[in-house]
C-alpha cells in the first residue's frame, strides 16, 4: 500500500506509532480516516496475507466459530468501516442498546469490539476450541492453497 493520499495521514501515523512502539493501539482497529481508494483495497484476501496473526486470534476468540475466510472477511469489512453481518455479531448486536440484531451502528459496535477482544485476549487462547496452533494450521493450509479451507465447518476443526 502506498502512502499517496492525505486522507490517509491518520492511518500512517498511527501504524508508525504503533512500530516505534509510541502507541498501543494497532492501526487495524482504526477504521476511520481512510480514502476510499485504500478501502477497497482490504479485500479479504489482502487481510489474511498481512494479519494472518489476527485472523487467527478472531477464530480463537470465536471459539471456532470463524473459518479462515470468514474471519478474514469480517476484518476486511472492519477495515472499510461497514458491517459485517454474520450470524454471531448479529446475535451480540441484539443484547445492544438499539435492541436490534439488524442495526447497522449496533453491529459496527459489536464488530469493532470483538476484534479489539480478540487482539486484547490473545494470550488466553491456548484452550479448548481456542487452539491458536489450529487456527495457524488453518490459515498457513489457507494461505499456501487458496480456498481449502472453505467447505469445513468451523466448529468441527
Amino acid at each position: 500500500m502506498k502512502r499517496t493520499c492525505e486522507d490517509c495521514v491518520g492511518y500512517w501515523e498511527a501504524r508508525e506509532q504503533f512500530r516505534k512502539g509510541t502507541s498501543n493501539v494497532h492501526p487495524c482497529l482504526i477504521p476511520g480516516g481512510i480514502c476510499e481508494k485504500f478501502k477497497y483495497a482490504w479485500t479479504r484476501d489482502v487481510c489474511m496475507k498481512k494479519y494472518p496473526r489476527l485472523v487467527m486470534h478472531l477464530i480463537c476468540h470465536s471459539l471456532g466459530y470463524f473459518t479462515p475466510g470468514s474471519a478474514a472477511n469480517a476484518l476486511s469489512f472492519h477495515k472499510a468501516g461497514k458491517p459485517f453481518f454474520c450470524e454471531w455479531f448479529s446475535h451480540m448486536a441484539q443484547f445492544e442498546p438499539e435492541k436490534d440484531m439488524w442495526n447497522e451502528q449496533a453491529v459496527l459496535r459489536v464488530q469493532t469490539n470483538v476484534i479489539k477482544w480478540a487482539f486484547r485476549n490473545r494470550h488466553t487462547h491456548s484452550r479448548y476450541m481456542a487452539d491458536y496452533k489450529q487456527a495457524r494450521q488453518l490459515v498457513r493450509q489457507e494461505l499456501s492453497s487458496k480456498g481449502s479451507t472453505s467447505q469445513m465447518l468451523a466448529s468441527w476443526f
